[in-house]
This record gives structure tokens, C-alpha cells and sequence, in this order.
């Protein structure tokens, strides 16, 4: 069980960097087009 729950984790915390690296991703395009 715990070592399901690890896996869990890991899993959703790559997602949230994914997200999150997305995100900077159309921060940074955003940025450029704006300048």
C-alpha cells in the first residue's frame, strides 16, 4: 500500500511540474509577442 501511494505521488507530482513548465512555457511566449 505504501509503495502504491509513492507511486501515486511521484505521479502526481509529475504532473504539477509538467503543468507548471506548460504554463512558463505561454508565460514566456505571452511575454515575447508583447514586447
Amino acid at each position: 500500500m505504501v509503495s502504491y501511494e509513492n507511486q501515486w505521488l511521484k505521479k502526481r507530482m509529475a504532473v504539477l511540474n509538467l503543468n507548471k513548465t506548460r504554463r512558463h512555457e505561454r508565460f514566456k511566449k505571452i511575454v515575447q509577442e508583447g514586447t
